[in-house]
């Protein structure tokens, strides 16, 4: 991994690793001196600073083998270890996607994800055109299913027998454009990290 990747992913993983000391000494204090004990949030914080401590190794280049790797499996831990940690604190899933720490934590998962991506896409010549298509094709796919749920109250309600197949025949045409954009764009998105693989067993590029 270029250095400057992994003085990205160094310092998002310093602060990562900070916000778990505090958050997790925090509920330690809680559970030692107030009587308000969040074992389950103790741990994820627990297991978030042990994900942290290896991005902090992927930055210092203890990771020479397989950094991207490593980075992906960080992100996991972190992304998924913040949802599950603060969902034991708020007692909301809503409340969670607009908690503070919740959201530093995305961000920070962001930019190690962003690390990865250049780290691996831009191995390959084609690899950033590959993804371009892939999002273009999630982007098209998000905005057709905005759309549909806009618009739902259209399909619903009378009209007689005709508009009622029609109706039918429209959802199922966009129940298979849905499905294809979906199957496309993973394809394209896999495909893009795909050509990032070591040169000797990289799949050829495409023509």
């Amino acid at each position: 991994m270029p250095k400057p990747l992994r003085l990205v992913a160094l310092a998002v993983s310093v602060a990562v690793a900070i916000s778990s000391l505090l958050l997790g000494g925090a509920m330690v204090y809680g559970a030692l001196f107030e009587g308000d004990p969040n074992w389950p949030g103790i741990g994820f914080e627990a297991i978030i600073l042990v994900a942290a401590l290896f991005g902090v190794g992927v930055g210092l280049n203890r990771f020479r083998e397989g950094p991207a790797m490593a980075l992906a499996c960080v992100i996991g831990v972190v992304v998924v270890g913040s949802g599950l940690g603060r969902l034991t604190e708020v007692q909301n899933p809503a409340a969670v996607l607009t908690d503070a720490w919740f959201l530093a934590r995305m961000a920070a998962g962001f930019a190690l994800t962003a690390c990865v991506a250049i780290a691996v896409v831009g191995r390959h010549p084609n690899g950033w055109k590959t993804l371009g298509i892939g999002l273009g094709l999630l982007g098209l796919l998000a905005a057709i299913s905005i759309g549909v749920y806009t618009g739902r109250g259209l399909l619903s309600g009378g009209g007689g027998a005709a508009a009622a197949v029609g109706k039918t025949v429209f959802a199922l045409v966009v129940v298979l454009l849905i499905s294809a954009l979906l199957c496309a764009s993973v394809h394209y998105l896999v495909r893009a990290f795909e050509l990032g693989r070591a040169r000797d067993d990289a799949p050829p590029a495409d023509r």
